[in-house]
């Protein structure tokens, strides 16, 4: 798992681990990361070398910081499976590696296309409940 800051919801910090997971998986892309008052977060490639992500303002409030960063890999797995693998098995196999590697995660449970509950070393980080 990847060392993060105390402030772990700045925005700053966000794109960062977005950066970082991309340069990982050698892609040259950038982001250009807002939060925004929707009701789903979207990922669009605006040119080869550079895509926009946006996460709602209620995933940052949602009970665990764990759902916001969960939230961050699902859109970063988009940029990096591209438009083709929308939510099928190879797009949950990325998404899972990269909740591994960087949030420790052991276990992913989703509902249809998103996350439902994650688990780290036996311990219940995030349950959604429904």
């Amino acid at each position: 798992m990847k060392t993060k800051p105390e402030n772990k919801t700045d925005q700053i910090f966000l794109m960062a681990l977005a950066q970082d997971i991309l340069k990982t998986e050698h892609s040259k892309k950038t982001i250009e990361l807002e939060f925004v008052d929707v009701r789903y977060g979207t990922c669009e490639e605006k040119t080869d070398f550079h895509c926009r992500i946006t996460i709602p303002l209620w995933a940052k409030t949602r009970r665990t910081e764990s759902y916001l960063y969960s939230y961050l890999i699902h859109e970063v797995t988009h940029v990096i499976v591209g438009g083709c693998h929308m939510h099928d098995r190879y797009f949950k196999a990325k998404e899972t590696k990269l909740l591994k590697e960087y949030m420790g995660i052991t276990q992913v449970h989703y509902s249809r296309a998103y996350v439902k509950k994650l688990i780290r070393n036996g311990q219940v980080i995030y349950d959604r409940g429904y």
